[in-house]
């Protein structure tokens, strides 16, 4: 990650994200064909001109969000707070003055570690984020710097559960990344996109059982390349009882985060393979 931080900065960040973004849609055409097929099925109303359109775009914001991480160390303070502002931080703040804890939910979409690290900062609040620790141990270490970089805490999702209940109860502020595809043992289905697929029942749950504020994070980019977020509330209202609520509520939360990505398409990690595991042929792996 410091190599390819100081080649950033040596061929300068336009440049730096065009080269990658050829590298990502080329050298992993396993990854590629992924892309397209994603699109394909999530987006069955749109002509081929669309789906071409998007899922070029999408390598440009995924290489580009990269780029931004990249050279998130080589930053101040201040000038990251010039790359994004927040249209309702109040939200997230209110939220957490109610004292009943408060949990975030956000997703592959815009850039969104710089949403983790300017909600800490502008709110003035301790945000703790739960991350999956990664195959290799340097980057692992590496983006734990950058995320506790501005007084964030980390904790790996291995180990996560016990923890962000703790911090929940006492009053405390999570963020968690929800759009991936988690294990569909332990895990339930929703639709997302028309399809049924496996989705984290952990926020759900916690809110639920613990009576926690829970809001969703969503970034999108001006035509200047910086970040604009917007946080939404999710309604706990009207909901079942027992474990159909846990399921109702992450329906809901995932139809927020549809309706979102179908504004800005491209702006979502379409690369991930978030169908690997569907109910129409339970094929876990």
């Amino acid at each position: 990650m410091l190599l390819l931080t100081l080649l950033a900065s040596i061929v300068g960040e336009k440049l730096f994200s065009r080269i990658l973004a050829w590298l990502l849609k080329n050298l992993d055409r396993e990854r590629y064909h992924i892309t397209k097929q994603n699109l394909a099925l999530a987006f069955k109303e749109k002509n081929d001109n669309w789906l071409d359109e998007a899922r070029e775009k999408s390598y440009e914001n995924l290489a580009t969000v990269f780029t931004e991480i990249i050279l998130l160390p080589n930053i101040s303070k201040t000038e990251f707070l010039k790359k994004i502002r927040f249209e309702n931080i109040e939200l997230m703040i209110n939220a957490h003055k109610k004292g009943k804890g408060l949990l975030i939910l956000s997703a592959h979409l815009g850039n969104w570690e710089y949403l983790a690290l300017g909600g800490g900062i502008v709110s003035g609040l301790g945000i703790t984020l739960i991350a999956k620790k990664q195959k290799n141990p340097f980057i692992t270490r590496h983006m734990k710097q950058i995320r506790q970089r501005w007084g964030n805490k980390l904790i790996l999702s291995q180990k996560s559960a016990r923890q962000m209940v703790s911090i929940i109860k006492s009053g405390g502020i999570v963020a968690m990344l929800a759009d991936q595809s988690p294990d569909p043992k332990k895990n339930i289905f929703v639709n997302f996109f028309g399809r049924e697929a496996p989705a984290y029942e952990a926020p759900a749950s916690i809110a639920l059982r613990l009576g926690c504020e829970l809001i969703y994070g969503f970034t999108r980019r001006d035509e200047q390349g910086n970040y604009i977020v917007e946080f939404k509330e999710v309604d706990l209202g009207g909901l079942p009882e027992g474990k159909d609520a846990i399921k109702a509520l992450t329906q809901r939360h995932t139809a927020m985060l549809e309706r979102q990505i179908r504004k800005e398409a491209h702006l979502w990690v379409w690369q991930h393979k978030r169908w690997k595991h569907t109910s129409e042929n339970k094929q876990f792996q």
